[in-house]
């Protein structure tokens, strides 16, 4: 490999002189008994390696360089690559839901009918050069066959496995919604593994936040993050435990932080605002950060310089989910000074943080009295007694933020409402470090802003699952929110991103970019257009007052001025069949029947053309441009009264 890369042969170590037995001269061989180049050539390359060992056992290996390739077609061969097994999302509307099912079922033969399209290009041509329309259908997968498949499937049934619908939800404003990020607890190996490999927002993001981030602990962040799950880096994943490089405070909290900064990046780049953010514990770190309280930078700082404190200034600690009486849990824990609740996570689920021990025996006094409880991966006590002694510490580092009024309205953790004007003091984050999260609370305040969609921007849908534990929140505040995730533990990244987008999309928003690179060029293909709901629209006083006969005519250049004329002979041939109207009142003489070029813009027709059209639609027009006439002299005497 050296050789091929230095374009050098080293000379042979031991080799003097050949054996005399070889005719060196006639053999295609030859020993290198000095270094000479071995430079690049249109010949490929190709070098033979042996290893015999003591015991008999003789290995040869071949190798060669790989073959050249330009600069710009190795990129095009890499986005081609990329894009033959990146999931794409086909955004497709229709003005009724009839009409959705019947283009669904049209698109999905053409995209048999031409397999060879990049579903790149498709997906660019139906999600950015079509307008969409109320009813709405998001569909994703990797190939022609199964998106064919799927659309075929809602065609026939109206819905289909891994495909979206539905109808926007408000018309003429924009969708409304809410970024919420969870705290300590979430993080896992491989985290945003594929959506880093697929979205360039999200990946340009994340280095950014790494950078940052890595200056202030010694472990290697990325691995940690794009390490695939299957696949053990220093630890393992267990069912509510991580042990390894994440199962450290430092670690943990600065990935799960570079991750939320990420997807927040990436969610806004899909054009999701929020309308308001909200984070527990750990998380409102993230939610002030994309809030602008203070920068990314500060950010980072503040969740790294704290978790040192609390390593250097505070022992071991452990925290608990117990599922149980409120109350009863508060009681318990008064018992141990070293020991409080942590967070008021929902009806009956309290968050306990303290030493070790004490949790150990709360925790078993929760099951005695028939609560369950459930470890959470930390390993110390913040939200507790054992902060105490690093928030004068922590308050020198705060002195260094800078802090700025929010741009996003924030709902705050200590008091479960919007956020005032303290959260840019720095008492609201030392008060923030040691008391409890208010998050029911806090619920309460972002269902009452009756909002379209809650998003939980974070590794794992731990908050989407705690509010959806419990319903009386909604039916008290009606809110009719839908909660999405950002990513899904055990599940591929970028496909549960592409899920919740087109989820959005069903709900109202606006059109996303989905491409593979933001280098890529892509390109409009010729599609299925709309398919119109096809519906009789003749007129309603031409439907009214129908006669016992019908009366048939040939349009002839020696056609009469009355509609019995018209019925003459050749009836029997005739191409228009009309039905007999009652006469009016009075028709109206030939002199005032409108001609060509009479107002501007009208109908241009062929000298003699108007006196074809038999009276009896003469008569229905002229009872519609009366009605017409009435209907504007009435707004005029009402607008000049």
């Amino acid at each position: 490999l050296l050789s091929l890369r230095n374009e050098k042969l080293p000379a042979h170590l031991n080799f003097s002189k050949g054996h005399s037995d070889i005719d060196w001269a006639n053999e295609a061989i030859q020993i290198c008994s000095e270094s000479r180049p071995w430079l690049k050539s249109e010949r490929r390359r190709i070098a033979g390696l042996s290893a015999f060992g003591f015991s008999g056992t003789n290995a040869h290996v071949v190798l060669a360089e790989p073959p050249l390739v330009s600069p710009e077609s190795n990129k095009k061969d890499e986005v081609a690559n990329v894009g033959e097994t990146k999931e794409q999302l086909m955004l497709v509307s229709a003005a009724t839901e009839p009409s959705l099912r019947k283009y669904a079922g049209k698109f999905a033969e053409w995209m048999r009918a031409n397999p060879d399209t990049s579903l790149e290009n498709i997906s660019y041509t139906l999600n950015v050069k079509r307008k969409h329309q109320s009813f709405r259908l998001a569909v994703r997968g990797s190939s022609i066959d199964k998106l064919a498949e799927q659309f075929s499937e809602y065609a026939k049934e109206g819905k289909s496995k891994g495909c979206s619908t539905g109808k926007v939800r408000r018309s003429s404003q924009k969708l409304t919604s809410a970024f919420v990020f969870c705290g300590h607890g979430s993080q896992y190996i491989g985290m945003s593994r594929t959506l880093y490999q697929s979205e360039p927002v999200y990946k340009k993001a994340l280095d950014k936040a790494i950078s940052i981030a890595q200056q202030y602990c010694s472990a290697e962040l990325k691995p940690l993050l794009l390490q695939s799950p299957q696949r053990e880096l220093s630890g393992r994943i267990g069912k509510n435990e991580v042990q390894g490089e994440l199962a450290k405070t430092l670690n943990a909290q600065l990935a799960t932080f570079c991750v939320q900064y990420s997807l927040a990046q990436q969610w806004q780049a899909w054009g999701v605002q929020p309308n308001l953010v909200m984070g527990h514990s750990l998380g409102e770190y993230s939610a002030a950060c994309i809030a602008k309280v203070f920068s990314i930078e500060d950010a980072v700082m503040l969740i790294a310089e704290r978790a040192k404190l609390m390593s250097e200034y505070s022992t071991a600690g452990a925290m608990i989910c117990a599922f149980h009486d409120e109350k009863e849990v508060q009681q318990i824990t008064d018992e141990y000074v070293d020991a409080s609740i942590a967070a008021i996570n929902g009806p009956g689920i309290v968050l306990v943080s303290g030493a070790a021990a004490s949790i150990s025996l709360i925790g078993a006094r929760v099951e005695e009295c028939g609560g369950r409880i459930s470890s959470v991966p930390i390993d110390r006590a913040f939200h507790s007694p054992l902060v105490d002694e690093m928030l004068p510490h922590y308050a020198k580092i705060l002195e260094k933020v800078k802090f700025s009024t929010p741009r996003i309205p924030i709902i705050s953790n200590l008091t479960g409402a919007i956020a005032g004007a303290e959260i840019l003091t720095i008492d609201y984050w030392l008060s923030h470090s040691r008391e409890p999260v208010q998050f029911v609370k806090g619920t309460e305040a972002l269902h009452a802003a009756k909002l379209d969609v809650l998003i939980d921007v974070s590794p794992d849908p731990v908050l989407m699952g705690l509010d959806m534990c419990y319903g009386e929140i909604r039916e008290k505040t009606g809110s009719q929110a839908v909660w999405l995730p950002s990513l899904r533990k055990g599940a591929n990244d970028h496909s549960v991103m592409l899920q919740s987008l087109g989820k959005l999309y069903c709900l109202g928003l606006k059109s996303p970019s989905t491409t593979t690179s933001s280098d890529s060029v892509n390109k409009s293909v010729r599609i299925p257009t709309y398919n119109f709901d096809r519906q009789r629209c003749w007129s309603a006083a031409a439907e009214r007052g129908v006669a016992s006969s019908s009366i048939t005519s040939k349009y002839t250049d020696n056609s009469a001025n009355s509609a019995n004329s018209a019925n003459s002979a050749n009836a029997e041939n005739s191409d228009l069949t009309i039905t007999s109207r009652p006469e009016p009142v009075s028709a109206a003489p030939d002199s005032e029947k409108p001609r060509p070029g009479q107002a501007e813009g009208a109908l241009e027709l062929e000298p003699g053309s108007w006196e074809k059209v038999p009276d009896s639609v003469h008569l229905v027009m002229l009872e519609h441009m009366a009605v017409v006439d009435q209907f504007l002299s009435l707004k005029i005497d009402k607008k000049s009264k």
